[in-house]
């Protein structure tokens, strides 16, 4: 009977210390969050990276930065009032939840960021003929596709419509005003169709913020539409 106490005196003490390490872990580790978008990135411009994915044949895509990233963070440390502003502005200020910050860094939910700008619509010219159906300064919209990440959907759901981040993989065409608020950064953009007519090509991205600011970035792309243009031609022989 006193080794039957012993044991449970033993295993009471034991839950304490649990109990007690889970308190502490709360306490030290748990940070409240008002807003969900913990910081947002801007820059004066944007910038077009070609990278190529090393498949047989290449695979190439763009991805957008911002020009002057990572020197134009906004948070609530450094700038408190364009901050709340933004989350106003994007009606993220409900958000009233605890995160564990044990979480491995870079994993939702520990940050959480996203780009200033809301934009309105974008468009994607070349200055060289592509084919018949687009010459040289018309829209490429309906032959290149965009890899887009949203948080508006999330927001304005009160939080409830998970996954928190919508990923959009449609053509620009295709693109609402709605899939280009509160986006996670550096989206990317995609070929579908091998140009006919020209092989090198140095596309323009036109992107039109809610404001009716219009930011460009313009990048040869020659090395991705010369190797479109080469297995095109193999293919058709």
């Amino acid at each position: 009977m006193i080794r039957k106490h012993h044991y449970i005196s033993l295993l009471l003490s034991a839950l304490f210390l649990l109990a007690a390490t889970g308190c502490n872990r709360n306490k030290t580790n748990f940070v409240f969050h008002e807003n969900f978008i913990e910081y947002y990135e801007t820059g004066s411009n944007l910038r077009l990276h070609l990278r190529e994915e090393h498949d047989n044949p290449p695979y190439y895509h763009i991805r957008i930065y911002y020009n002057d990233y990572p020197s134009k963070i906004i948070d609530k440390e450094s700038s408190p009032v364009r901050f709340r502003r933004l989350a106003e502005h994007n009606g993220d200020t409900s958000f009233n939840q605890w995160i564990d910050h044990w979480a491995e860094p870079g994993t939702w939910p520990y940050t959480v960021e996203a780009w200033a700008d809301n934009f309105q619509s974008m468009h994607v010219t070349s200055d060289a003929d592509w084919d018949e159906a687009h010459p040289a300064g018309t829209p490429l919209d309906d032959i290149l596709r965009i890899k887009i990440e949203t948080y508006a959907e999330f927001i304005r759901s009160g939080y409830q419509m998970y996954p928190a981040a919508r990923e959009k993989f449609i053509f620009i065409s295709e693109l609402t005003p709605d899939d280009m608020k509160m986006i996670a950064p550096d989206p990317t953009i995609h070929f579908t169709s091998a140009p006919t007519i020209s092989p090198t090509h140095t596309l323009t991205l036109e992107w039109t913020t809610i404001e009716g600011r219009v930011i460009t970035a313009s990048l040869d792309c020659s090395e991705a539409t010369e190797a479109l243009w080469r297995e095109a031609r193999k293919n058709n022989q």
